[in-house]
C-alpha cells in the first residue's frame, strides 16, 4: 500500500503563538521556594556552564519566583487562606541580602565577567499569592485599623494593591542593574467558580503601575481560552505529559501536539516540563520530547514564549550530575533555547519501513522520516494501513533494544478501530520473527481533539532486534488505519520490585474498605434506575480514575447486538462523558486493567468489539447550573461485527474529570440481558474527600511493588487488622502466598508483624494454609519486604490473608499467589 497524503480539517481556525516580542521574554525559568539560594546556584540558569565549568552562553531571560507550600500560617501560597503575614514572609525571602533575586543579579555580574553585558536586561516576575475569599481576617494592609476581609471585592482588590505596591517599593530600593521588574504570576492555575472578578482587580491594579501578569494554565484547565478576556498579558500552557509518576504511561507524547495546537489557537506560549529527570532515564527522554517538538519542522513552539517547570532544582542537578545522560540533558536545553534542533529520542529515521501483504511489500519512507501531523503541518504524509491483511516492517538502522514501541496514527471522527496490536522482532543472525510484545487499543478522535491524533505504545522485550514487525488484528470489515510514524522508547525508569505472581489483575477484596463519594450501593448499574436528575440523586456510580472498567455477567452466553450506557456529564461539578468507551465480548471474565498489554506472546485476550465517544452521546437533558452545563445521556455501542456472542460484557471508559454511570444495558433478543445481572468495577468508586491511602480494587493485583513510599501503589491500614481476600477465577494449586509490604519506621510506616493465610473453594468455607512471621527494622526508613506465608500446595479459588495490627501504617502494595 503507497503512502498517502492526508490534509487534516483542525478543529477550529489556528492562531498564533505568544510570541517573545509579545511577552516581554522568550525563556521564564521558575524558581521555587528553598532553604537557600545563592550565587552559585543561579549561575547555571542564568548562562549555560560547559564542561570546563565556564558560561559560554547567555541562557535564561526571565525568572520568576514563586511560593507554592506552605506558609508560615500553614495556609498553602497556591489556593489557600494566607494572610498578609504570609505575603510580607515571601517578599523577605526574595528581598533578602545575598539570596534570590539579589543573588540573580551576583549570578549575572559573574557571567558578565566572561560574556560581557546581558543582551537585555533579565526579567523578574513574583507569584502574587491567590487572595482566598474565605480568609476573612487577613490583616489591615491600609492601617484603618481593620483587618481586611477577601470575601469582599474591594478589599480584595485593596489588598493586591497593597502588595504590588510594596513589591515595586522593595524592588526600587534595591540596586540591581541588569535586572527588570516584569510583573506579577497568578498562582492559582486554573480558574474557579466566582475568581473572574478577582483575576481582573489584580490585572487592573497591575497595569495601572505599568506591570503585567502572567498565567500558566495546567492543560485545558478551566479558562485557559479566555485568558485575555480575564485580562492576562501573557498565558503559558501545561502539557502534563513529564509526570510519569502520575499518569503511568498513560499521557504520550501526542500530548505535546495537542497542547500546542491549543496553545496556537488561543495565543499562548508552551511550557516545558521536568519529572524526575535527574534519576530517570525515562523521565529524561520523555523531556527532550518537549524540546524535540518545538521544532518548527514538527510544532513550531521553539520560536514562541516559553516558561520551565524544574520542580525545585532539576536543572541544576542536571548540571552537576556525573551522569552523562543527565548532562547532555542540561546542553539540550541550552541548545533548545538558542534555536538549535533537538534530536527526538527514539526517531527511527535511517531505519526502512514497509508496508507488507501476503504479495509483498512497498517501501513506506513517511513511518520513519520523523514528521507527524501537527496543527503547524497537517500536510505530512500518512500511510494508509489495512489491519486484516498488512502489517508494517521495519529495517532498523542499528541494532535495538527498545522498551516500547509507539505507533503513531492520525484519527478519524467518523470511524473508529478496535483490537489488537502486536510486535515481533528478529535477532541479529536470524531470519525468524519472534513475539516481542502486545497491547488491546482502541483508535478513535477524542472529542473536541485539536488536532486527531493517538498513539498506542506496545511493550516490547527480548532485544536486540535488527528488525520489527508491527500487525494489527481486529474484527472484519473495520477501517483503515491512517499512520504517520513509528517511534521507539528506549528508556525505561528504575525498575520496580519484580513480582512473580499467578494473581496478576485478579479480582479481590481488601477490607476495611473507604466509604465512596458516590458509591455503588449494591447492583446500582443493573437495577434498571437511571438517573435523571443530576448524580445527588444518588443512582449514579463515580470515578476520577482516568481508566475505568466494568464487567457484567450475563449469566450464560448470549447473543450481543448493543449495549447501551447511561452517563452524566456537561461539565458542572467537572463531571464530563467519557472520551471513549470500548465494548469487549468475552467467554471467561477479562484479565484486569494492566492486562490490556504485556510483553513477548499475546495471551488469548477478548478483542473489542464496539468503540465510541462522547461525541455519540445522545442527551435526554440538560441544565445551566453555576454558570457550567449539566447534562444527562445515553451512549450506544453496536458491534462491528454483527451475531457474536459471549457470557461477559467488559465495558473500558477513559474519563476526564468525573466520570457517573447510572445505568448499563446489554441488548440480546431485543431485550436487556443486564438487567439484574452481576458485576466487576476497576478501580472502585473514589472514596469520600481526605480517605488515606485506600484500596481501588487494582493495585494490589496490578504487578507493581515499589521499593519506596509510592502513595499511588499502595493500600494502608492505620494500626489495624488488613484482610485481603483474590478471587482466582478457578481453582489453582496454591503453595505460597506473598504480600509485597514496607516497613522502617519513616511517615509512621511499620510492617506488620505476622500475617496467616486461608483458602477456600467457594469462598465460604475456609481452611488453614499456614502463617509466617516478620521483623521491621525500625531504623526510621523506607524498606520494601515481602511477608511469604508457604503451605501445602492446595488447589483453591480463593485465598485469603490477614495480617496483624503493625503499631503503625501497614502499607500493601501488591500480594502474589504462586
Amino acid at each position: 500500500m503507497a503512502p498517502v497524503t492526508l490534509l487534516l480539517a483542525l478543529t477550529g481556525a489556528v492562531g498564533a503563538y505568544m510570541t517573545p516580542q509579545q511577552a516581554g521574554f522568550h525563556d521564564c525559568m521558575l524558581i521555587y521556594e528553598a532553604g537557600d539560594r545563592d550565587l552559585e546556584s543561579l549561575v547555571p540558569y542564568v548562562a549555560h556552564v560547559n564542561d570546563a565549568a565556564r558560561s559560554d552562553a547567555w541562557l535564561f531571560d526571565s525568572f520568576l519566583f514563586m511560593r507554592f507550600g506552605s506558609a508560615p500560617s500553614g495556609a498553602q501560597y497556591y489556593n489557600g487562606p494566607t494572610t498578609k503575614d504570609d505575603w510580607l514572609h515571601a517578599l523577605d525571602v526574595w528581598f533578602e541580602k545575598g539570596r534570590d533575586i539579589d543573588a540573580l543579579q551576583a549570578a549575572v555580574d559573574h557571567v558578565k565577567g566572561v560574556l560581557g553585558p546581558p543582551p537585555a536586561p533579565l526579567k523578574v516576575v513574583l507569584s502574587l499569592h491567590y487572595p482566598h475569599p474565605g480568609q476573612h481576617s487577613f490583616g489591615d494592609v491600609d492601617a484603618d485599623g481593620t483587618s481586611e476581609d477577601l470575601a469582599a471585592p474591594e478589599q480584595r482588590g485593596k489588598v493586591v494593591r497593597w502588595y504590588v505596591d510594596e513589591a515595586i517599593r522593595r524592588f526600587d530600593a534595591a540596586v540591581h542593574p541588569d535586572l527588570e521588574f516584569w510583573g506579577f504570576y497568578w498562582m492559582n492555575e486554573q480558574i474557579d467558580p466566582g475568581d473572574d472578578d478577582a483575576v481582573r482587580l489584580a490585572a487592573q491594579a497591575i497595569h495601572q503601575r505599568g506591570l503585567k501578569l502572567l498565567w500558566i494554565p495546567y492543560f485545558r484547565a478551566s479558562g485557559y481560552d479566555r485568558w485575555r478576556e480575564l485580562g492576562f498579558d501573557v498565558a503559558i500552557l501545561q502539557p502534563n505529559y513529564a509526570f510519569l509518576e502520575q499518569h503511568h504511561g498513560r499521557i504520550r507524547n501526542d500530548r505535546l501536539i495537542e497542547t500546542a495546537a491549543l496553545a496556537e489557537r488561543f495565543g499562548l506560549g508552551v511550557e516545558m516540563e521536568a519529572g524526575s529527570i535527574v534519576s530517570d532515564p525515562r523521565a529524561r527522554e520523555m523531556f527532550t520530547d518537549y524540546l524535540a517538538f518545538g521544532a518548527e519542522r514538527l510544532c513550531g513552539y521553539q520560536g514562541a514564549a516559553r516558561a520551565y517547570y524544574q520542580g525545585d532544582r532539576l536543572f541544576l542537578d542536571l548540571r552537576r550530575s556525573e551522569d552523562p545522560s543527565a548532562r547532555r540533558a542540561y546542553d539540550a536545553i541550552a541548545d533548545f533555547i538558542a534555536g538549535r534542533e533537538v534530536p527526538r529520542p527514539g526517531s527511527l529515521a535511517g531505519s526502512r519501513a514497509a508496508v507488507r501483504t501476503a504479495a509483498g511489500a512497498s517501501e513506506a519512507p513517511g513511518l520513519t522520516d520523523g514528521l507527524f501531523v501537527t496543527a503547524e503541518h497537517p500536510e505530512v504524509p500518512v500511510t494508509d494501513i489495512d489491519p486484516t491483511t498488512e502489517s508494517v516492517d521495519v529495517e532498523l538502522d542499528a541494532d535495538r533494544s527498545p522498551t516500547e514501541v509507539e505507533v503513531s496514527l492520525v484519527t478519524d471522527p467518523e470511524s473508529h478501530w478496535t483490537g489488537l496490536v502486536t510486535v515481533e522482532g528478529r535477532r541479529p543472525g536470524s531470519d525468524d520473527w519472534t513475539p516481542a510484545g502486545w497491547r488491546l487499543a482502541s483508535v478513535g478522535a477524542r472529542a473536541n481533539a485539536a488536532v486527531p491524533k493517538g498513539i498506542v505504545s506496545v511493550p516490547v522485550a527480548g532485544g536486540p532486534w535488527t528488525a520489527l514487525r508491527v500487525r494489527f488484528r481486529g474484527p472484519a470489515g473495520g477501517p483503515k488505519l491512517r499512520l504517520d510514524e513509528l517511534s521507539l522508547v528506549t528508556e525505561s525508569s528504575p525498575a520496580e520490585t519484580p513480582v512473580d505472581s499467578g494473581c496478576l489483575g485478579c479480582a479481590y477484596t481488601a477490607e476495611p474498605t473507604a466509604d465512596a463519594q458516590y458509591p455503588d450501593r449494591g447492583g446500582q448499574l443493573t437495577d434498571g434506575e437511571v438517573a435523571t436528575e443530576g448524580f445527588w440523586q444518588g443512582k449514579s456510580v463515580g470515578w476520577t480514575a482516568g481508566e475505568v472498567e466494568i464487567t457484567i455477567d450475563l449469566g450464560r452466553r448470549l447473543p450481543v447486538e448493543a449495549v447501551r450506557v447511561y452517563l452524566e456529564g456537561g461539565g458542572y461539578a467537572a463531571v464530563n462523558f467519557p472520551d471513549s468507551v470500548t465494548a469487549e465480548l468475552s467467554d471467561r471474565p477479562p484479565l484486569g486493567p494492566q492486562a490490556t498489554s504485556g510483553t513477548g506472546a499475546a495471551p488469548e485476550v477478548p478483542v473489542p468489539v464496539a468503540f465510541t465517544t462522547s461525541a455519540d452521546v445522545a442527551l435526554s437533558s440538560e441544565r445551566e447550573m453555576d454558570g457550567s452545563a449539566h447534562a444527562m445521556g445515553g451512549i450506544d455501542l453496536v458491534s462491528q461485527s454483527p451475531g457474536l456472542e459471549g457470557r461477559y460484557v467488559t465495558l473500558r471508559f477513559a474519563g476526564r474529570g468525573w466520570l457517573m454511570v447510572s445505568e448499563i444495558e446489554v441488548m440480546s433478543d431485543g431485550r436487556n440481558a443486564a438487567h439484574g445481572a452481576s458485576y466487576v468495577a476497576r478501580p472502585h468508586p473514589d472514596a469520600v474527600a481526605g480517605a488515606k491511602y485506600v484500596d481501588d480494587g487494582v493495585k494490589l493485583t496490578d504487578g507493581r511493588a515499589p521499593g519506596w513510599f509510592d502513595a499511588s501503589a499502595v493500600v494502608g491500614w492505620a494500626n489495624r487488622e488488613a484482610v485481603v481476600t483474590v478471587d482466582l477465577g478457578v481453582d489453582e494449586p496454591v503453595r505460597e502466598v506473598a504480600a509485597f509490604v514496607l516497613g522502617g519506621g519513616l511517615y509512621g510506616i511499620v510492617a506488620p508483624p505476622s500475617a496467616r493465610v486461608e483458602c477456600s473453594a467457594d469462598g465460604r468455607q475456609w481452611a488453614l494454609f499456614g502463617s509466617a512471621t516478620l521483623t521491621d527494622p525500625a531504623d526510621n526508613s523506607i524498606h520494601a519486604m515481602q511477608l511469604r506465608v508457604t503451605g501445602l500446595a492446595t488447589d483453591a479459588r480463593y485465598v485469603r490473608l490477614t495480617t496483624a495490627p503493625s503499631g503503625g501504617w501497614t502499607m500493601i502494595s501488591e500480594v502474589a499467589v504462586r
